[in-house]
């Protein structure tokens, strides 16, 4: 995927580069006509310097699905994309497809995922602390559901997902994502748009590197 893409930073707009930006949301209503990656991206273009040429953009959005099937097939939990490629939900929930432009030094909270999650890095690299524990499904339903309480006891790892990769999110999974503290990174995300934020009172994990407000 990283050789198909194309990084022009010039053709960024000039702007308020601390903050986050996130692109039209694309939602997935039938995933047997799924919207076209490299459209998305594209759309994107002026925010965050990266697109796809007209001349590849069959070639990616082909591979973009081949990636995501393999990425997920890997996985314990491959009858997950199973499920919302047949039902359009991911447990009760609509995907979006999403273009993001990620400042440096941007930590998101330490949160759970009540649905899958495909991330690819357009550019730059993004980061993150995966802990080695998921919440079952049924807690993460509803409208506004909470992250997990982090404790001493809950191990993680650091991983790192630079350009061209891909990161999947079980359902239940939990990390927190974050950039580093002088580069910014584009990504685009299959997602619902909901996730489950730990409050910060609720860990109690005296490992420094995690940032929990």
């Amino acid at each position: 995927l990283e050789y198909i893409c194309s990084v022009n930073p010039g053709e960024m707009e000039k702007g308020d580069g601390n903050k986050l930006y996130k692109g039209a949301a694309h939602e997935v209503d039938d995933p047997q006509n799924f919207p076209s990656p490299s459209s998305v991206i594209n759309e994107s273009k002026s925010k965050t310097g990266v697109f796809i040429p007209q001349e590849h953009t069959k070639a990616f959005d082909e591979a973009y699905r081949a990636a995501m099937e393999k990425c997920f097939g890997m996985d314990p939990k491959k009858g997950e994309l199973d499920d919302f490629l047949e039902t359009g939900l991911s447990n009760g929930r609509k995907l979006r497809l999403q273009v993001m432009m990620l400042p440096p030094g941007l930590y998101f909270k330490i949160h759970a995922h009540p649905n899958i999650e495909f991330e690819l890095t357009l550019s730059g690299c993004l980061e993150e602390f995966r802990f080695l524990f998921r919440v079952p499904a049924e807690e993460l339903k509803g409208n506004s559901p909470s992250g997990p309480n982090i404790t001493q006891q809950h191990v993680f790892e650091h991983c790192k997902v630079s350009a061209g990769e891909c990161m999947i999110n079980a359902i239940g999974s939990v990390h927190q994502s974050f950039t580093g503290k002088d580069k910014h990174c584009a990504l685009l995300v299959l997602w619902s748009g909901c996730h489950a934020n730990t409050r910060p009172e609720n860990v109690s994990c005296s490992d420094d590197r995690l940032q929990p407000s």
